[in-house]
């Protein structure tokens, strides 16, 4: 007997469903399952209220199986989240929701998703027109012998948010003011190049959640200043490291940190050079 799907626009009874796929489908190591899913039902009611287009779920005999939330700001187009219960994936749900997430691409120049290393997610988004970049992950404690003078880099908070726009324009090809101002409002910590030549933003896990500079030497000095503040007895994460992001791979190295390969990141359209870059994964 086949089973009866649904795929609707997300509504605000269905927000701790959601989340609660999310937290089932992908645990975050070093994060507790109670405060990802506080985490990720916060995004989802954000993104219903500024994206509401870009935000379905998906439904088998009336119970949530999986959502999918996509961001446009400034012309550029985001999957923010696309997750599917483990108990029911196999059944093109992926599919029927990022269908359903792209019509909100309509009239942007370019999109970007940070895709995970899941086989069924790059066959997804490759044959939905995307063109890959293959990645690299690192991880692991930082080496502190290793660390260098920080001087180029300060600490921001939310006044500071708006400096990022101007960097991410010329990075990105589009600003994501407001969804910066969201990770810093919710614990994540924010960084500035000093004389406007990037930020970056580090968790306080020990991930670096996003970076982009104008140069390499002002990306070098952020990403040594978020591995600067992972925890003592932590470890630190960094994803996204392409082709195009040697100044990374050397930190990473100098830092002691680990390589694997990680999930790509995928892009359509008109996007910037994406170079000094670390993309972030809910908001790349």
């Amino acid at each position: 007997m086949e089973t009866a799907t649904e795929v609707t626009r997300l509504a605000p009874e269905d927000l701790d469903g959601a989340a609660r796929v999310a937290v089932d489908a992908m645990p975050m190591p070093g994060e507790l399952p109670e405060r990802r899913f506080e985490r990720v039902r916060r995004r989802l009611a954000a993104g219903c209220a500024t994206d509401p287009e870009g935000v379905w779920v998906a439904r088998e005999e009336g119970r949530i199986a999986g959502f999918a939330m996509a961001l446009t700001s400034d012309g550029l187009w985001v999957l923010a989240q696309l997750f599917v219960d483990p108990a029911t994936q196999g059944r093109g749900l992926g599919r029927a929701l990022l269908t359903r997430a792209l019509r909100s691409a309509a009239g942007a120049r370019g999109a970007l998703i940070t895709a995970s290393a899941d086989p069924r997610a790059i066959r997804l988004y490759g044959g939905a027109g995307f063109a890959p970049r293959p990645a690299l992950s690192a991880h692991g404690p930082v080496d502190r012998r290793a660390l260098p003078a920080l001087e180029l880099v300060r600490d921001g908070d939310v006044d500071d948010v708006e400096r990022t726009a101007a960097i991410d324009r010329a990075v990105r090809g589009g600003a994501r003011t407001r969804h910066i101002a969201q990770l810093v409002a919710t614990g994540d910590r924010l960084y500035l190049a000093r004389g406007g030549r990037g930020y970056a933003v580090g968790t306080p896990q020990g991930r670096v959640a996003t970076l982009a500079a104008v140069d390499e030497e002002a990306a070098r000095a952020l990403l040594w200043r978020v591995l600067a503040d992972v925890p003592a007895d932590g470890n630190a994460t960094v994803h996204g490291l392409t082709a195009t992001q040697a100044w990374a791979f050397d930190v990473a190295l100098c830092a002691g940190l680990a390589l694997a390969p990680g999930g790509p990141l995928f892009t359509r359209g008109r996007v910037g050079p994406l170079t000094p870059f670390l993309p972030s994964g809910a908001y790349s």
